[in-house]
């Protein structure tokens, strides 16, 4: 086991993991709106000490194209999602799953995790007992802050964790399927080491690790992390903040007005620094020939402001976003405009489901694990999880019905087929079932029973039957 902690230890100690964490952390404090120092760091470099302490540079900070996207891309939890744990025999809600999630922070915690995802392709979810309250509470933890070790034969499977706790004073919890312990931040002592207290039973008891990790993009050519994920959009946020920051010296210069003397005696300028600008108080200059003007610098600042937006322009389209539907021009009212960029969120949320359905399973299970051993919640261990993500109604417009019926009709999809859709948690040996008792109380709500219809559905029934008979 020490070898293990030392492994990690060593692991969080390499130049590649070191920086890993330094780059996804550099994009967690753009996200938060922190990245003052970065701009500035760019300045300085552009810029000889000499000049730059005459600057009087006011820093441009406010152009988060970074943290834009990634609130834009995480609306997967906009609304609280429908989780339900089905008891073993498919059919039965647990219910005693649904009334325990009642009382803990999932909803606001699956929102934190979503944007932690968006920002550096991968996050975590811990899992806490909350002794106090009876519950387990969900705490969101950015990529920077861990440091794992991965199973030899699947690269995506997590050995061991090292937590990184930042307090009053920060140090490192680790945690592997037979113990735990905390870690200085110096990596130079160990202790509070304790056994695994949470085990699973389908697994010979064996420890559980209580994070589950969630990928907004499916980890490529089996690297856990992908780190590199959004560096043009970081760097871009950059890019245009350090252009706008010189456009506001730009405009410091060129929108005042320069009194420039000529012919002044070099002794008397001194004199003038400290005189009061102002219209009704007259300047008395010295000298042969003297004579004062003003000097006007103005340039091109919309070609200045096109050049940015050409830049947010292209690092927008590289994320499925429409430039012009994001900016103030008039194209943003227009209904087509809308309708694309609306459609180009479904399709981000679309991609991503897979990826969260999978984190959100493994996160139920833990739940129940913990809550059974620990609260003594009873939730059937080998249930199913089942989950439906908030779908902004959108509505099926009289074309959309006349298409589904076209195509159920000429058999392209099936009735099956279009259940799955609005349905994708449902097992695939349920969803006839359950398309029979959804009609059913359809029609025990209306009060009508269509005799076709229930020929059908009798019919369709007793071949059910058969089958199973058979």
């Amino acid at each position: 086991m020490a070898d293990k902690i030392q492994e990690i230890i060593k692991k969080a100690q390499t130049s590649y993991d070191q920086q890993r964490r330094k780059k996804q952390s550099d994009r967690f404090n753009v996200f938060i709106d922190n990245f003052d120092d970065e701009i500035l760091n760019k300045i300085k470099k552009q810029f000889h000490q000499d000049n730059l302490e005459r600057l009087y540079y006011m820093i441009a900070s406010y152009y988060n194209l970074f943290k834009k996207v990634v609130n834009s891309k995480s609306l997967l939890y906009k609304k609280e999602a429908s989780r339900k744990w089905m008891k073993r025999d498919g059919i039965t809600e647990d219910d005693k799953y649904s009334e325990y999630l009642a009382g803990t922070n999932l909803h606001s915690a699956s929102q934190t995790i979503n944007k932690y995802a968006n920002a550096n392709n991968v996050s975590f979810m811990r899992l806490k007992p909350n002794y106090e309250k009876q519950i387990i509470d969900y705490e969101p933890v950015p990529a920077e802050n861990i440091v794992i070790l991965r199973d030899e034969n699947d690269p995506l499977v997590v050995t061991a964790i090292m937590h990184k706790i930042v307090n009053d004073y920060t140090y490192w919890l680790y945690s592997d399927n037979e113990k735990t312990c905390k870690i200085s931040k110096e990596f130079d002592k160990i202790y509070d080491e304790q056994k695994v207290v949470f085990k699973d039973p389908n697994k010979s008891n064996t420890g559980i690790i209580p994070y589950v990790p969630v990928w907004a993009m499916a980890p490529m050519a089996n690297d856990f992390w992908n780190y590199t994920v959004n560096d043009d959009l970081y760097n871009a946020t950059l890019q245009v903040n350090v252009h706008l920051t010189h456009f506001n010296n730009i405009l410091k210069t060129g929108c005042y007005k320069q009194i420039v003397f000529t012919g002044i005696i070099t002794e008397d300028i001194k004199s003038l620094y400290n005189h009061v600008t102002d219209g009704m108080n007259p300047i008395a200059l010295k000298g042969e020939q003297t004579k004062v003007d003003v000097l006007t610098m103005s340039d091109k600042y919309s070609e200045f402001m096109d050049a940015i937006d050409s830049i947010a322009s292209r690092v927008l389209d590289q994320h499925g976003f429409d430039f012009e539907t994001q900016s103030k021009s008039a194209t943003k009212s227009s209904g087509i405009s809308i309708k694309l960029r609306q459609d180009a969120l479904d399709d981000l949320k679309e991609e991503q489901q897979p990826l969260f359905r999978e984190y959100e399973k493994q996160l139920a299970y833990y739940t129940i694990v913990m809550a059974n051993q620990v609260f003594k919640t009873g939730i059937d261990i080998n249930g199913t999880f089942q989950i439906n993500f908030w779908e902004e109604e959108h509505g099926l417009t009289p074309d959309d019905v006349a298409v589904l019926d076209w195509q159920m009709i000429n058999g392209i999809k099936s009735v099956v087929d279009v259940f799955k859709k609005f349905n994708p948690d449902v097992p695939d040996d349920m969803i006839e079932q359950t398309i029979l008792d959804n009609k059913a109380q359809y029609k025990k709500t209306l009060g009508v029973a269509d005799e076709r219809d229930t020929e059908i559905d009798d019919a369709f029934q007793q071949t059910q039957e058969e089958t199973v008979n058979a």
